[in-house]
């Protein structure tokens, strides 16, 4: 659904496009928000036990192109518990097909 202030827009920027000339009797006021149409929304899952810290987060209205880094996170204890659970996937997969079988 397109607001008032939206539709006032367009309409003022689409006169513009054509070369109208439009006399108002008192100054235009627009207000809102803009929103890029092909933005992406980035959620980090909150946790009390596990936060997470970013390192990097490449600040707002930055343009950026495909493949640029926008967030860094610090990976804390992520990295050798990354390891030991590589380690237990092993034996895993070995129970479970033994089970299957």
């Amino acid at each position: 659904m397109i607001r008032r202030a939206e539709a006032v827009l367009v309409l003022v920027l689409a006169l513009a496009a054509t070369g109208a000339q439009v006399q108002a009797s008192r100054p235009v006021l627009l207000s809102g928000q803009v929103h890029a149409p092909e933005a992406e929304l980035i959620l980090a899952p909150m946790s009390e036990s596990s936060p997470v810290t970013l390192r990097y987060l490449v600040p707002e209205g930055t343009e950026v192109k495909p493949g640029d880094s926008l967030v860094r996170i610090d990976p804390g204890g992520a990295v050798p518990l990354k390891k030991t659970l590589y380690v237990l996937v092993g034996p895993a997969r070995a129970r479970i097909a033994k089970e299957l079988a």
